[in-house]
């Protein structure tokens, strides 16, 4: 007799395992079919989209879990779904022209970069809302490829 109700408490344990995993697939497709939409993603091949599709939910695992960690304090930002989220990290450097062509250049070193150390006596900031200040002109906008940024940034402020 009890070895059937282990049996059973066995079948049930591994349905309810299946119906969470199935719910977690949902998830993902339903997030994978928002984001395809929002950002107008379209894959030539069913293998692309699929290739695509791992590389989002990859990066949806990471950014769910960054911000998790910081709901905890670990980190002090948030991250979000932007267009790039089905690219690899190293995708993301190819498809951005002039961050590959620093990365990639024979004479870039990044050897005599510093880290910038706050001294003891700075004040931690906890949140700071730029959009009290009145200094947000506009939206957060891509400027592609551009090898001038700066210039954008500028006219923008």
């Amino acid at each position: 007799m009890n070895y059937a109700v282990v049996i059973g408490l066995l079948v049930v344990m591994t349905t309810v395992q299946a119906a969470r995993n199935s719910t977690e697939w949902l998830k993902y497709e339903e997030e994978w079919t928002r984001y395809k939409i929002q950002f107008g993603k379209v894959y030539t091949t069913r293998e692309e989209e699929a290739r695509n599709g791992k590389i989002f939910r990859e990066n949806l695992d990471y950014i769910f879990k960054h911000n998790q960690e910081a709901d905890r304090g670990l980190h002090s930002y948030r991250l979000g779904v932007t267009p790039f989220a089905d690219m690899t990290p190293e995708e993301f450097v190819q498809s951005r022209s002039d961050v590959a062509r620093i990365f990639n250049s024979q004479n870039s070193s990044l050897d005599n970069l510093k880290t910038h150390v706050p001294s003891r006596s700075s004040s931690k900031l906890e949140f700071k809302d730029w959009r009290d200040d009145n200094v947000i002109t506009d939206e957060v906008r891509s400027q592609g490829d551009c090898n001038s940024c700066y210039a954008i940034a500028a006219v923008s402020s």
